[in-house]
């Protein structure tokens, strides 16, 4: 088996006869298999300095701006959607979650039903009134407008990076409300 590093690809003389590259090295089945397994694992192949193969991992991304923006998109996604606790109960945050507690507490508030069974991040039931699914609609309501005001903070703050080394060193996990 042979790799050429001028097409980064192996050859065998056994498919492609004479047709191989002037720059391509012999290796052997083992080196060829390991080379294979490692690239199925995310590795690189590339050459060392001597035009052999070696697997290598691939290089980080460059962090910019706009990819900096999307990190921070994700994270308040994470945050957002990540749950609370009220009261020592967990909550949950997720944006269908957000959904029935605002028609939860809509229903109630505009005197359409009440109460209502109620169903907590347990899987437990429990039958509540408005007085007791307020509180729990105003801390969802407060921490997902933390979430996008810490998104906007972060937003406001990466427009300023004006180097390579400001945006590799930028947190993006400081400043965002807890996570229960």
């Amino acid at each position: 088996m042979y790799y050429s590093k001028s097409t980064g690809g192996f050859y065998s003389r056994d498919i492609h006869g004479d047709n191989i590259p002037a720059d391509a090295v012999y290796i052997s089945a083992e080196t060829h298999a390991a080379l294979l397994d490692a690239q199925s694992s995310g590795q690189l192949i590339t050459t060392d300095e001597s035009g052999h193969p070696i697997a290598i991992d691939p290089p980080q991304p460059v962090r910019t701006v706009t990819s900096l923006l999307a990190e921070i998109a994700d994270k308040r996604w994470e945050v957002e959607t990540g749950g609370i606790t009220v009261a020592a109960s967990q909550i949950k945050t997720d944006r269908e979650s957000q959904s029935q507690l605002n028609i939860a507490y809509t229903s109630l508030k505009s005197g359409l039903i009440a109460d209502t069974r109620w169903k907590d991040a347990d899987g437990l039931f429990t039958n509540v009134t408005l007085a007791e699914l307020e509180p729990i609609a105003k801390a969802v309501a407060t921490h997902v407008r933390a979430c996008f005001a810490a998104e906007e903070s972060h937003n406001d703050a990466i427009t300023l990076l004006k180097t390579q080394a400001e945006l590799d060193a930028y947190d993006i996990n400081a400043g965002w409300p807890p996570l229960s």
